[in-house]
């Protein structure tokens, strides 16, 4: 099913070939983009944060998010987030088939549920009745922390039991009549995920959610998620990616977006950006704003373009002139403006945000 060495010819990547999953209007697996998605973190009873994290999140490039139903007195808010959300949602749930069963019915383009907390049989077949007359995804996801406790008793919380607990879900709902599933092994530490996801990967060819469960802050949870991504990317493995940070969702999927470009996996712009020092001759903060905020304004534009933000004449020229478009803010409130590697134009602080992003649109 999956060689890891037929995963590269030469310098170009090859995807692992997956049946396609559709949730909603997206497709997942098979040649398709890689999907960015994040979870939002504002409790569902807030239903303005819920939306506008969901705006966020696609405002900066992900594709599909997850919320968290957690009590059935939530589904109406539930219903209203599908109804007004941008892209597709996937419902969170727990514990509870009866809160599985009404995300579905009103409107949820996937379901994730977990192999170790639903697990009866008669509810599962409820849940597939709904799933086969919806026609929404199922995600089944699998966390090292909260697997089956009769896997734990005989493997332990191991690679291998990750596998096999996703195998036995899929199994069982393969038989309710269930396809269109994509599946998920995480664990906290990359190793143990990066394992699971090979092992399961040698074995199906259904899509695979990848990322590191519980990585941390943005900082440690960034290299951590990278160092799991890095070995999974590049041998073809992974259709939709989360990177879990204990962070603002939308810094998830600015996070996300910026690996998977490392990884040649997604065509995205370069930001190369000064990271300031006492020859700045503008207010530090006012960069760094003025850095986010065109960083946040290239979020979804798929395309490979080096911008070099830069801040004084040291390293600026050389940087800006590698650059397809390039900002150099020089002294005297003058800042240089540069297209394919040479000087276009002197422009002002208030203007230059503007003529930049203009320049950027005729490349």
């Amino acid at each position: 099913m999956f060689n890891e060495v037929s995963a590269l010819t030469g310098n170009k990547l090859k995807r692992r070939k997956t049946r396609t999953v559709k949730v909603g209007d997206l497709l997942i697996g098979g040649d398709h983009p890689i999907a960015i998605q994040s979870m939002t973190k504002a409790p569902l009873e807030d239903l303005g944060e819920t939306l506008r994290q969901i705006e966020e999140c696609y405002e900066a490039g992900a594709s599909l998010m997850r919320v968290s139903v957690p009590d059935e007195s939530l589904l109406d808010n539930f219903a209203k987030v599908v109804k007004r959300s941008p892209v597709p949602i996937v419902a969170d749930v727990h514990f509870n088939p009866r809160i599985a069963i009404g995300v579905i019915l009103r409107g949820a383009s996937g379901l994730r549920l977990n192999p170790g907390n639903i697990a009866d049989k008669e509810w599962l077949k409820r849940i597939a009745k709904e799933l086969r007359a919806s026609g929404a995804a199922l995600r089944i996801g699998v966390n090292s922390g909260s697997l089956p406790k009769d896997l734990v008793e005989k493997m332990g919380r191991t690679p291998e039991a990750m596998v096999e607990a996703a195998l036995r879900y899929v199994e069982l709902m393969e038989e309710l009549g269930v396809s269109n599933i994509k599946v998920s092994l995480k664990s906290s530490d990359p190793e143990v995920t990066v394992r699971a996801n090979i092992l399961f990967a040698e074995r199906t060819d259904y899509p695979l959610h990848i990322g590191v469960t519980e990585a941390g802050g943005s900082i440690e949870g960034a290299l951590r998620s990278f160092l799991a991504l890095q070995k999974l990317i590049p041998m073809g493995i992974g259709d939709t990616v989360r990177i879990s940070l204990s962070a603002p969702p939308v810094l998830e999927v600015r996070t996300a977006t910026e690996i998977l470009r490392l990884l040649d996996a997604l065509e995205a712009p370069q930001v190369v950006a000064c990271p300031t020092c006492g020859r700045l001759q503008v207010e530090h903060h006012e960069f760094f704003q003025l850095v986010d905020r065109i960083s946040r304004k290239l979020a979804k534009l798929r395309k490979k373009v080096k911008v070099a933000i830069m801040g004084c004449v040291v390293n600026g020229p050389g940087e800006a002139g590698d650059s397809q478009v390039a900002l150099m803010v020089g002294g005297k409130g003058k800042i240089l403006l540069y297209k394919d590697g040479e000087v276009h134009s002197i422009t002002t602080w208030d203007k230059a945000e503007e003529e930049l992003m203009r320049l950027l649109q005729d490349i």
